[in-house]
C-alpha cells in the first residue's frame, strides 16, 4: 500500500530527488570523495528509477 502511494505521487518523487541532490551538493562541498561517489550513484539510480517508473 505505501509503495504504491510513494511511487504514484509526483510530489514525493520530486521531494526525494531534491533531498538526494541537496545531500550530494553538501557532500561535494564538505565531505570526502567516498560519500560523494555513493550519493552520486544513489541519486543517479533514483532518477533512473523515477523515469522508468513514469514510463
Amino acid at each position: 500500500m505505501h509503495d504504491e502511494m510513494v511511487s504514484e505521487s509526483p510530489y514525493l518523487i520530486v521531494v526525494g530527488a531534491a533531498y538526494l541532490l541537496a545531500m550530494l551538493l553538501a557532500s561535494v562541498r564538505y565531505w570526502f570523495s567516498v560519500p560523494s561517489t555513493g550519493l552520486a550513484l544513489a541519486t543517479l539510480l533514483y532518477l533512473v528509477g523515477a523515469v522508468l517508473g513514469a514510463a
